[in-house]
């Protein structure tokens, strides 16, 4: 019975349910989580353009706008059901191929013990934005596809899906995809030059057709983009740039913590001081001042270790924060757990070494997927490092890539040992089930969601397509991005702006067009808030909630009965 049991992860039948049903564990009660709030507002603002009319902005990963468009469809375009929707349709669709991929590279025991681990890091399945866990599909699918000795039309197939991924969903892979061009080029010359490839013909074919479909895909995108050409241009480069100004704001908020700035509202009034533009590019910020872009890569190059911590084990021995969020610093059993891993993988290699004769064919067999994770890791450390930051939402392949070294290491370790290997095939069906029932939740129901309560209240009240002038409690434009994607609308900040004007209240909100305002609890504490109802103006179109839970929605009388 044991020998069957232990046979149960070969099993697709069970290893992909079991994969999937640890991601569902952890993803339960995804639907009581806040609104996403930053990039992801802005997402859902270009999904409008293909829930409406199934048009993209090309430049801002148009592939994933349109899953967040069909999302917006599927649940009625509700943002507190579409966004946990397309999350946890992400999640489940990065495990799964997870999961295929480590089946190739290592035993079907370890492939199911590592999808676990990378189903159960809420820095996966919950990162701040749902568009870069989309961004790791395509380089996981590239190194799927390159598995087991892959012939001319699968190379070609990963060639173009890298392609396509560079084109329509994260710009930076293209350096990816000139990699393995130029690797697979390489290849087909010393096979040519060998007389072992394949005929150039059949080659050519193989490479050209996905390539010729990809760009046919890539150009439909194109043409069903509101932006084309120089305007599509003009709408990256400003993407670009802005991802610069936040970036380096960010840096450099932690490099001197002295300064008073927000590292993204004031980040083009620093750079403009420090780089004679508030938004240049990469190559404008380093032509300007080389010695300030050299502390924001020495930065960035200390960063690095906790960033893959954070990535791989959800916490940091440091105390400097890699990612934006707030992230578990000074943690030992970071420190411990990354200990361990490097010992793992130094010994797996020796013992690789010493096993080589062992192992040649298996790793000749996948050199190409290896080859792609390789690939992978490289562009990434680069771009992190120099670009970007060493955040665990910009490492998903790197994070997937050390993974499948964890496991090949742990292969070689065991091997030879049938003990080992049963008590691990044991572990391996054990794991998961543990997990489905035991693990603890990561989503509460009582947790804060003032985002998803604004919308919520908001919505019955505010016509998508404004135009509309909110108050809400605090700054951010996110109520605007979610009730009125598309349209004129802007948010007032009542603690920022509106707080200190006391009798004066009702004259200023008149004066700024205010159409809705959305009051909490410390809101309605105001007298001259409390007053507004009372003076005949304005009038209480929703209220709910008690003591510290007291909300309203107040609306000009002007604006008639909402329905």
């Amino acid at each position: 019975m044991l020998e069957r049991v232990g046979r149960l992860p070969e099993r697709a039948w069970f290893a992909y349910p079991a994969a999937l049903a640890v991601q569902a564990r952890a993803l339960w009660g995804v639907w009581d989580d806040d609104l996403s709030t930053g990039d992801s507002a802005g997402y859902w603002q270009w999904a409008d353009l293909w829930f409406d009319d199934l048009k993209v902005n090309v430049a801002w990963s148009p592939v994933y706008t349109a899953l967040l468009g069909t999302a917006r469809w599927l649940t009625g375009d509700d943002a507190t059901a579409a966004m946990p929707l397309h999350r946890a349709a992400i999640a489940l669709a990065a495990v799964a191929l997870v999961l295929a991929l480590m089946r190739r590279l290592a035993p079907a025991p370890l492939a199911l013990v590592v999808a676990c681990w990378w189903a159960v890091l809420p820095i996966v399945f919950d990162t701040v934005f749902e568009v870069h866990l989309f961004s790791a599909l395509p380089l996981l699918g590239v190194a799927l596809l390159l598995t087991d000795d892959p012939g001319p039309w699968r190379r070609g197939w990963a060639l173009a899906l890298i392609v396509a991924g560079a084109i329509l969903v994260r710009n930076e892979t293209a350096l990816i995809a000139a990699l393995l061009a130029a690797a697979l080029a390489l290849a087909a010359w010393r096979g040519w030059r060998a007389g072992t490839g394949p005929a150039p013909r059949r080659l050519a074919v193989a490479t050209l057709v996905p390539l010729a479909v990809a760009l046919l895909v890539a150009g439909a995108v194109h043409e069903r983009s509101i932006f084309q050409w120089e305007r599509a241009r003009d709408t990256w480069q400003a993407k670009q740039t802005l991802n610069v100004c936040q970036v380096f704001g960010t840096n450099y908020a932690q490099r001197h913590p002295g300064w008073e700035g927000n590292p993204f509202a004031d980040c083009e009034r620093l750079a403009g001081r420090l780089f004679g533009k508030p938004r240049p590019t990469l190559a404008d910020a380093w032509s300007a001042n080389p010695g300030e872009m050299a502390a924001f890569t020495a930065w960035n190059l200390h960063l690095l270790p906790g960033g893959l911590q954070l990535a791989l084990f959800n916490g940091v021995s440091g105390d400097d924060n890699p990612d934006y969020p707030p992230a578990k610093l000074e943690r030992r059993w970071a420190t411990a757990l990354t200990v361990a891993l490097l010992a793992l993988l130094a010994a797996g290699a020796v013992r690789l070494r010493r096993d080589r004769e062992h192992w040649a064919a298996t790793l000749a067999r996948q050199r190409w997927a290896w080859f792609a994770l390789a690939a992978i890791a490289a562009v990434t450390l680069a771009v992190v490092v120099l670009d970007a930051r060493p955040r665990p939402s910009y490492m998903f392949g790197l994070t997937a890539g050390v993974m499948a070294a964890a496991a090949l290491a742990t292969a070689a370790l065991v091997r030879g040992r049938p003990a080992v290997e049963r008590t691990l095939a044991l572990a391996a069906v054990a794991v998961p089930l543990a997990l489905v029932v035991a693990l603890p939740p990561h989503y509460r129901a009582d947790d804060p969601r003032p985002l998803a309560e604004q919308y919520q209240r908001l919505r019955p009240f505010v016509a998508d397509g404004g135009p509309a002038t909110l108050v809400v409690p605090q700054a951010g434009a996110e109520p605007c991005a979610y009730l009125v994607p598309i349209g004129g609308c802007r948010s007032i900040s009542y603690r920022d702006e509106l707080a200190a004007a006391g009798p004066a209240l009702g004259r200023r909100l008149r004066a700024d067009g205010v159409t809705h305002l959305y009051a909490d609890a410390r809101m309605l504490a105001d007298p001259a808030l409390a007053a507004l109802a009372d003076g005949g103006r304005w009038r209480v179109a929703a209220r709910g909630g008690s003591g510290a839970g007291r909300w309203a929605v107040l609306v000009p009388v002007s604006a008639g009965r909402a329905g």
